[in-house]
């Protein structure tokens, strides 16, 4: 009897219980939370400021006088082409190829970045006092070096610990681009880093194995010597090691490095900064995929127009923002500095 009497009260309880569970908010356990990463998605925002640091290797050998005078009288048109990146974030040392003194705490030696005139500047960035002239003067290392030029072991020495986070310290950035600029007339004769493969796996190791963080550049006495033919080398040593480093790094002959000896030096000298600016500063990379219809491109307060010779345009394989070489970013700073910005809506954005 007592099992008929309860079988009847859940039978006239159900449509109750129905009825209540269908008036209250779904179990916080049953239902899925919000994704947080579409609520960011309604908005895109990149911002970009290039970044490199630039070492100059200097043979300061006896034979390079007129060759670092020539640097000297010409490093202004270097400066003034990577100047009309107005973004551009640069750090530049200068070490020497003399490392016979293995221990030598003297600046310019054992990849310690120069100081010219009791500097406690190790580089010179944009916001240096005087920072052109200071690189004048320290692009001048003389030339009582050694006889046994070595381009590789002062670059090791000068990323590697203890240099790096001592003498060094504040030079090398990892998020930045490394770029190498070799100025010698002679073959490497590193020791400790005797081959241009082993130098490159170091730096791919800095760079997280990303080959295209690592540019090189150079003024040297090429194996083919061209129409140079009176442009004698040190020794008569070929620099087959120097040009396999350049290969590696896909560098260019007469684009980024060229005859020492060059009647016009000072142009290809501005040539090869250009060409750093372009490959640092060219892209901004997206992490989302946009609505191009909705990019805007600024540069401070000035808006960067969509156009491929005086502004921007959008590469979707690149999923980048591409800069054109020819802005003009004297008329977008107004002598101040700043970031390029890019904001836009993904293109998956909830409408």
């Amino acid at each position: 009897m007592k099992f008929i009497l309860k079988m009847i009260f859940f039978s006239l309880m159900m449509p109750v219980l129905l009825l209540f569970s269908s008036c209250t908010p779904k179990s916080v356990f049953l239902e899925q939370a919000p994704d947080p990463r579409g609520l960011a998605r309604i908005k895109g925002t990149a911002k970009f400021t290039p970044q490199v640091d630039i070492l100059f290797v200097i043979d300061n050998s006896g034979s390079m006088s007129a060759h670092q005078n020539k640097l000297k009288s010409n490093i202004k048109l270097y400066i003034n082409e990577m100047s009309k990146s107005a973004s551009l974030d640069y750090h530049i040392g200068v070490v020497t190829t003399d490392v016979d003194n293995i221990t030598s705490l003297d600046p310019g030696k054992a990849g310690n970045l120069v100081r010219e005139n009791d500097s406690h500047v190790p580089y010179i960035d944009k916001a240096t006092a005087n920072g052109l002239k200071l690189l004048e003067q320290n692009l001048l290392v003389g030339i009582g070096g050694s006889i046994t030029e070595k381009v590789f072991d002062p670059v090791f020495l000068a990323l590697s610990n203890p240099t790096v986070r001592g003498m060094n310290r504040g030079f090398y950035r990892s998020s930045a681009y490394l770029a190498l600029i070799v100025i010698t007339d002679a073959e490497d004769q590193s020791q400790r880093i005797p081959e241009p493969e082993t130098l490159f796996t170091f730096l791919l190791g800095l760079k997280n194995n990303d080959p295209s963080k690592i540019l090189s550049y150079g003024a040297i006495v090429p194996v083919k010597k061209g129409q140079n033919t009176g442009c004698s080398r040190d020794e008569g040593v070929v620099p087959t090691k120097i040009e396999r480093f350049f290969q590696l790094t896909n560098s260019i002959y007469n684009e980024n490095w060229f005859d020492i000896c060059s009647d016009d030096y000072g142009p290809k000298l501005a040539q090869i900064a250009k060409n750093l600016v372009r490959k640092v500063s060219k892209y901004i990379y997206l992490d989302q995929i946009p609505d191009i219809q909705t990019l805007k491109v600024r540069y401070g307060s000035k808006e960067i127009p969509n156009d491929d010779v005086k502004g921007w345009t959008f590469d979707p394989f690149r999923n980048a923002v591409v800069l054109a070489d020819t802005i003009n970013w004297d008329s977008l700073t107004m002598g101040k500095t700043g970031q390029v910005e890019v904001d836009f809506t993904p293109a998956d954005a909830p409408r």
